[in-house]
């Protein structure tokens, strides 16, 4: 993790973040961990990622698990799915290699989801073979009614079009079933969309959750409008994503633990 840093640390800044007059000055402001911080010009996020990897002290350097579970991390990746299900240069085989080592770790980072999880790119294969133009099952659904007993999580939210707008939405996680004591995952949870709850019943759009990776926060700085309170929802096709804004950073945190709980993270 310490290596990672240092490599990261130099991409960023162009320049190594231990350095001086002789071996013995570096290895002293190695062992210290004296460095000269990154410029402001870069994330907060990057910032603190390295910083954490750089950390003096070994035991409080993030482990793989850690590392790949940060949000700015959870990002990349799904940026990363999207480059190899998309971009000829990834076709046939390879694409199929490296889509195995993504769902490796994944499965890593939630091993009680990966009987979940292995089934997906088993289905993503059998279906399309090596084509880039995975498809995402996203149902109009005409006539849908909601039951309070199999709502998880319900509100107003602003969605990222395809223009580059955001327009007002109506958010909601349902089962189809209600909602008992029993464990989340033993429920099939939908995602639904609509221009407003009372407009739910004349159109929405439907995603089931067994299409969807992840959710994690969007930094304003990779959100592309700039805006605040960002957080995306991942495909597990890797060629679409989900983007909205909460009213508040603890509106999105909300949204996020429920989004996991339905996804089944929360379950050990």
């Amino acid at each position: 993790m310490f290596s990672l840093g240092v490599l990261l640390y130099e991409l960023l800044a162009l320049k190594r973040p231990f350095d001086g007059q002789n071996m013995t000055e570096v290895m002293e402001k190695t062992l210290k961990g004296q460095y000269e911080p990154l410029p402001s010009s870069i994330t907060e996020e990057m910032r603190s990622l390295v910083t954490w990897l750089l950390h003096d002290d070994p035991a409080k350097r993030p482990s793989t698990s850690q590392l790949l579970s940060a949000p700015i991390c959870k990002l990349f990746i799904d940026g990363l799915v999207g480059i190899v299900q998309t971009q000829t240069a990834f076709e046939g085989d390879l694409r199929r290699t490296v889509r195995e080592h993504i769902q490796q770790t994944r499965e890593s980072l939630y091993p009680h989801l990966s009987n979940r999880l292995r089934p997906q790119l088993e289905s993503e294969s059998s279906l399309h073979g090596n084509s880039p133009g995975l498809s995402t099952t996203q149902d109009v659904v005409k006539g849908a009614t909601l039951n309070p007993q199999s709502i998880l999580c319900e509100g107003t939210v602003k969605k990222l079009s395809s223009d580059g707008q955001w327009k007002k939405r109506y958010l909601c996680i349902c089962s189809k079933e209600p909602i008992g004591k029993g464990p989340m995952e033993s429920h099939n949870f939908d995602l639904m969309l609509a221009v407003s709850r009372e407009t739910i019943g004349s159109q929405c759009i439907a995603t089931a959750f067994a299409e969807l990776e992840d959710v994690f926060p969007v930094p304003v700085k990779y959100a592309g409008t700039g805006a605040p309170n960002v957080f995306a929802i991942a495909f597990k096709s890797g060629v679409k994503r989900l983007t909205f804004q909460a009213y508040s950073d603890e509106d999105r945190k909300t949204w996020m633990a429920n989004i996991q709980k339905a996804l089944g993270f929360g379950e050990e």
